[in-house]
């Protein structure tokens, strides 16, 4: 049975787990540890994941010649689907389809959001203590900056580093062996997670839904239209490849994953399988254009964030936002997604806040507005971040001659 097949009946299974079984305390307290543990489980071996597949791969690449050209191609990529996104999005959400949504606020609250600041952040490239790299989300930049020094220093071409080599790249293989076994277990870990997702939207109130529809709808417009028309269109011109929609179903298990976890990072694993096994991409491209693109490439965050600038800045002032505001806002959420991995599970509100700052814009009586809606916002934007990474890795594979084609028969 495919992988996204499994996670669709996981899906479903956890739907009914919603509908059918009696509510009670303890219940909903199995359903929010089980999704715990199991976001926890795709997070927890990614970290040592990337420090041994990336490390691999930045030496495999040097030893072709190609690092430089990779990582040019991953950023080039980052940069056009995040810019086409986030213009898409913003301006369907300022001309064609402006969200004037009036919700009733739920009792949920943000809390506090850490903001870095440029200085905090780029001290955070190195952190004082090696140790530190094994704390969570956070750490994946300095964990990214460790494997490409390592995978650097490691030149297979040389006699004593050889062996070194060889062991590196065995372990790499042993992890693609791994995210396996883990893509299997996080089926069953989807039954809690999409539990859990659908307990949080159903019990919203109908005359919220019914106030929110048109954000909803406009949430709706945008993530269809990038997935299915931006992001294969661009896998045309960059990556020539003509069948753009077949990759598209080769990323549909972690896309959905994503879109129930509210977070692209746990489905990180799975990603990169999938980018292997079912795009074709060579183990040495999809093993460092995807966390790469993990951090530069949040594509899907910067269009959801934008989208909701647009749209509160409507319902705060009444009006739309003028068009030159909103070229800057564009540019200036594109940017802040670049910082959003420093505020994990907060990263929609980081950009909105931080672009309305900047902009001297003040959402902070209507911010609650969106907050019950997280789960489709925050789905949303990891869902699109996960398949514009998918379709970036496999870009860069096509462009530098590392790609071997998979038949959709073939696919997990």
């Amino acid at each position: 049975m495919k992988d996204w097949l499994k996670y669709l009946i996981a899906s479903a299974a956890g739907l009914g787990l919603v509908l059918f079984v009696p509510s009670s305390q303890i219940v909903q307290s199995l359903y929010d540890t089980s999704s715990e543990i199991f976001i926890n489980l795709g997070s927890y071996m990614l970290i040592p994941f990337v420090i041994v597949a990336f490390t691999s791969g930045i030496a495999t690449l040097r030893r072709s010649s190609q690092v430089l050209s990779s990582i040019a191609l991953s950023a080039a990529w980052a940069l056009a689907a995040s810019l086409s996104l986030a213009a898409l999005s913003g301006l369907i959400a300022w001309k064609v389809f402006p969200a004037q949504f009036s919700g009733i606020a739920g009792t949920d609250t943000a809390g506090p959001i850490t903001i870095s600041t440029l200085p905090e952040f780029f001290r955070g490239i190195i952190p004082p203590n090696v140790l530190n790299v094994l704390s969570g989300s956070s750490a994946f930049l300095p964990v990214i900056v460790l494997a490409l020094l390592l995978g650097i220093t490691i030149k297979p071409d040389e006699e004593y580093i050889r062996p070194a080599f060889a062991v590196l790249n065995s372990f790499s293989e042993a992890f693609y062996r791994l995210a396996r076994i883990i893509t299997e277990i996080l089926t069953l870990g989807l039954l809690f997670i999409s539990a859990v997702w659908f307990g949080r939207t159903l019990v919203l109130d109908a005359s919220f839904m019914k106030g929110s529809l048109p954000l909803l709808l406009l949430l709706s417009a945008v993530t269809a239209a990038s997935v299915l028309l931006i992001l294969p269109l661009l896998l045309v011109v960059m990556g020539k490849n003509r069948r753009p929609y077949l990759w598209l179903y080769g990323l549909l298990a972690p896309a959905l994953f994503s879109w129930f976890a509210g977070s692209s990072y746990p489905a990180q694993p799975a990603l990169m399988l999938h980018t292997r096994y079912n795009l074709g991409a060579a183990k040495r491209v999809s093993s460092t254009s995807l966390p790469l693109l993990h951090i530069i490439g949040r594509s899907g965050t910067a269009m959801v964030s934008i989208m909701i600038f647009t749209s509160l800045y409507a319902v705060s002032t009444g009006a739309a936002l003028p068009f030159s505001s909103l070229v800057l806002a564009v540019v200036i959420t594109v940017l802040f997604s670049l910082m959003s991995i420093t505020a994990p599970g907060l990263e929609l509100l980081f950009i909105v806040t931080m672009t309305g700052r900047l902009m001297g814009i003040d959402f902070s009586e209507n911010l609650a507005l969106i907050l019950p809606l997280l789960p489709f916002l925050a789905g949303a934007a990891a869902l699109v971040d996960t398949v514009a990474a998918g379709f970036g890795a496999g870009t860069v594979s096509r462009m530098i001659q590392a790609h071997s084609p998979v038949k959709g028969k073939d696919f997990l």
